[in-house]
This record gives C-alpha cells, sequence and structure tokens, in this order.
C-alpha cells in the first residue's frame, strides 16, 4: 500500500477482506475557541474499535450492525472518492465491532467512522491519510481526531491538526458516566463571552505544555478550567463532586466529555491504589453510576 500527503493511491492488488481499526476517547481534555476557530485536545484512550470489509455477492454497500449509519455515509463517500461503484458481485459487506457506547462523549461514531473507512481502504489495497480521513468524518459530523493515536489540538469542525505536541499522554483515567446520552450531532453549542475565552485560552496554553514536557498537573489543571467552563453548555452535577475527591486521593483534575455525559478523574498511570480509593468514593457519592478505569492512549510501535 501507499500513501500520499492527501490522497490515497490505488495499489495493483486487491484483496478479498480488508481491516482496519481506531481508538475512542475519554471526552476531550479541553474544548472551546481559539483564535484559529473552534478546537478540542483529543483525550485518546486504550478501547479500540475493530472493522473487517469484504467482498459481497450483493449489490451495493452493507454495514452491521444496521445502526450504524455514520460510518456507512462515510464510506460511500471514501467510495465516491475512490471511484468505486460496488455493482452486482462487487458489493461490500462492513462489519464493526465496538465497546464504546453511544451517547456517552467517547468518540464513538467517530471510531466507527475511521475503523470503517481503513477496513474499505485496505480491501482496495489503499492507505488513508490521517488528513483523508478526518475529511471523511468531519463530513459527516463534527469529529473527534481518533485517526491520531495521542492528543492533538483539533478543529473538530474543519477536520484539521492545529498543534501537535506528538507525545502520548500516560495517564489512569476513572471514568464516572451518570446515566444518559447526548446527541452530539443536535448538541447546542453556545458562543463563549469574553471570560470564558480567556480561560479557556489558558487552558488550552497549559494542556500543550502539559503534553510537550509530560506534566500531568498541567495537563489535570487545564481539563478542570475547560470541564468547569463547559458547565453553562451542558451541566454535569457530578463535576463539582468528583473534583475534591480526585484531588483529595492524588489526582490531578477531572475532564469531562464536553458534549457527553461522562466525567474522569486523573491519576499518575501507576497510582493504582489512590485512583481505586477515588473509585470507592465516588461510588458511594454516586451509588447508580457506572465507574470504570481506562488508560490514556499508547501508540504501538511497528516492529
Amino acid at each position: 500500500m501507499t500513501k500520499t500527503a492527501g490522497h490515497p493511491v490505488l495499489t495493483a492488488a486487491r484483496p478479498v477482506s480488508g481491516t482496519g481499526s481506531a481508538c475512542g476517547t475519554s471526552g476531550e481534555l479541553v474544548q472551546g475557541v481559539i483564535p484559529e476557530g473552534d478546537f478540542m485536545v483529543t483525550f485518546p484512550i486504550d478501547l479500540e474499535v475493530h472493522a473487517e470489509a469484504r467482498t459481497s455477492p450483493a449489490p451495493g454497500l452493507e454495514v452491521w450492525p444496521q445502526h450504524k449509519v455514520k460510518a456507512r455515509s462515510a464510506v460511500l463517500s471514501l467510495l465516491r472518492m475512490l471511484g468505486k461503484r460496488p455493482g452486482p458481485g462487487e458489493g461490500v459487506r462492513v462489519q464493526i465491532s465496538s465497546p464504546i457506547p453511544d451517547g456517552k462523549g467517547m468518540a464513538s461514531s467517530s471510531a466507527d467512522i475511521v475503523a470503517a473507512c481503513r477496513a474499505v481502504a485496505d480491501l482496495h489495497g489503499v492507505e488513508l491519510t490521517d488528513e483523508v480521513l478526518a475529511a471523511l468524518a468531519c463530513g459527516v459530523e463534527p469529529s473527534d481526531a481518533v485517526m491520531i493515536e495521542h492528543p492533538v489540538v483539533f478543529d473538530f469542525l474543519r477536520g484539521r491538526v492545529l498543534r501537535d505536541p506528538g507525545r502520548p499522554l500516560p495517564v489512569l483515567a476513572v471514568v464516572v458516566d451518570p446515566g444518559g446520552s447526548v446527541d452530539t450531532v443536535n448538541f447546542r453549542r453556545l458562543p463563549y463571552d469574553a471570560e470564558e475565552r480567556e480561560l479557556i485560552g489558558r487552558a488550552h496554553d497549559m494542556a500543550v505544555g502539559g503534553l510537550l514536557t509530560q506534566d500531568l498537573s498541567a495537563v489535570g489543571a487545564a481539563a478542570t478550567i475547560s470541564a468547569r467552563v463547559n458547565q453553562r453548555r451542558h451541566s454535569k452535577k457530578a463535576l463539582e463532586q468528583l473534583l475534591p475527591v480526585a484531588l483529595g486521593h492524588g489526582g490531578h483534575g477531572v475532564s469531562v466529555a464536553h458534549s457527553g455525559t461522562t466525567l474522569a478523574m486523573l491519576f499518575d498511570p501507576h497510582d493504582t491504589r489512590r485512583a481505586h480509593e477515588a473509585a470507592r468514593e465516588a461510588a458511594a457519592l454516586a451509588p447508580t453510576a457506572q465507574i470504570s478505569f481506562l488508560r490514556g492512549r499508547t501508540p504501538v510501535t511497528p516492529s
């Protein structure tokens, strides 16, 4: 397979099946507006969607499960880009397997889209650049940069990487889901006032600096600022409950899914004892919440 800076390139052979994957997120570390436009500082985690694409005797495109309509829309755009029309005997069937719950703000749809497009591209002997994948995803809805397995500053409306610190974030996240779901497509985005813009600008700078120096305290402080600014847009009652719990057990702050339901208390990756203590206290405060432990995504280096 070959890759170019902006466009996929076909190779000679076409396999009978293709595979693709993409990671999920624990919401975002920071989200808001800076002079370059709307942005998020992404928070990729070790949850992974897998997709397999196979040729099918039936014409057209099938995507399973059938409710994965956003992935289907993105794959149709990819097939048009490749000049492919899956006619009789040349149909395409895509099977998506995902552990990421829908409507929680954990990039389930973005991961479906990227995994499915990678699988279909692999089926056709094509490797897609991150830029192409971002364009395909953002052509369907505002999307997360799950095609990049470390935190970046990403314009989630236009699919552009604004800044790339180039380093993973070693972190243990105690993820708390109080319940419910959010329609991310129709999520109401209020404009930011002058004070909020100043706070978000500060959080952006702290997060980027913390990622560059691997300073989890700075990243956690930035995430907490952003989570509080977001309360006017999507209030989370658990935020002010969980923040003293996290800090009281040696955590570095709380991040949120800005257009979702989940919150995450951020701990050093080796501090499992205090993370579990914080989880037990959180469970006592919110007995019906679902609590899980997730780690910041650690990209696999090809051998």
